[in-house]
């Protein structure tokens, strides 16, 4: 294997000013904000052989059924050219719970390092409704597989999202010089 990527902390005005962002309404002491950014630890891998690098929350947070937030987790990723980034949810704890990334998958270009946001990676998960024990439930080979969802408590330091590097490929006649920069992240493509 060769090295593709050097996870860094985001500043802690990045930090501060995203806080601000996603969450108006609430008011967060300079101090608060510190203990955030002290908590952010660079995405690491669990067992040798583990090909996903867990991402961790800097802060406690809960999602209830019907729920979404989006979470900043304070790291950029400085991804070679020829490589790109996946973030996605974990088996275990989210498969039971049901949550999941509300784009499903999040892409990471190597570009959106330099972006004036510093790269900074921003992790949208929901929990969909729970089902109410009246309504039809579906059953496949006698067992019951909707399950009633109970809210989940993530703590400051936990695993909530994995992220994994592939080289990237390119078609035939591509020409990347006539490419355009670009600045930010979701949609600052057009998408």
């Amino acid at each position: 294997m060769k090295d593709v990527v050097i996870f860094e902390k985001v500043s802690f005005e990045e930090f501060t000013k995203t806080m601000g962002k996603l969450f108006p309404n609430a008011e967060f002491e300079e101090k608060e904000l510190q203990e955030y950014y002290d908590n952010i630890t660079l995405p690491k891998r669990k067992t040798k052989k583990a090909c996903g690098y867990d991402f961790v929350t800097p802060f406690d947070f809960s999602l209830s059924p019907g729920s979404a937030v989006v979470i900043p987790t304070g790291i950029r990723a400085d991804i070679l050219v020829d490589e790109w980034g996946l973030v996605m949810m974990p088996k275990s704890r989210n498969f039971r719970s049901g949550i999941r990334m509300s784009n499903t998958l999040g892409l990471i270009d190597p570009d959106y390092y330099d972006s004036s946001n510093e790269g900074h990676i921003l992790i949208a998960i929901e929990m969909p409704l729970n089902q109410i024990d009246d309504q039809p439930q579906t059953t496949l080979f006698g067992n019951r597989l909707g399950k009633r969802r109970l809210p989940v408590h993530y703590h400051a330091g936990d695993a909530f999202i994995q992220g994994c590097l592939f080289p990237v490929g390119l078609a035939v006649g591509d020409e990347l010089v006539e490419k355009e920069d670009r600045d930010g992240g979701y949609g600052s493509t057009g998408n």
